[in-house]
């Protein structure tokens, strides 16, 4: 082939062996039982890149000093009431 379409041939038994592999994982996720914020069981299986701003940094600027703070979205603003 000519046209390159050899370098993307799909190898139909292979890819099948790739999902059945992405469904048993998936299915077995979906039986694990979550609840809350404890994200500990996905340790070791995520990466992430560090923020390039810092939230508490953030508010501390915009805070004014009548103490008040509507906290929205942000969980159970444990972090806010925190020092």
């Amino acid at each position: 082939m000519a046209d390159g379409a050899e370098d993307r041939a799909v190898d139909a038994p292979l890819l099948a062996t790739v999902y059945s592999d992405l469904r048993r994982r998936w299915l077995a996720e979906q039986d694990c039982g979550f609840a809350g914020w404890d994200f500990s069981y996905l340790d070791g299986r995520t990466a992430t890149d560090p923020l390039p701003w810092d939230y508490r940094a953030v508010v501390d600027e915009h805070l004014k000093p009548s103490g008040r703070l509507l906290d929205m979205g942000t969980g159970g603003g444990e972090f806010l009431l925190s020092d």
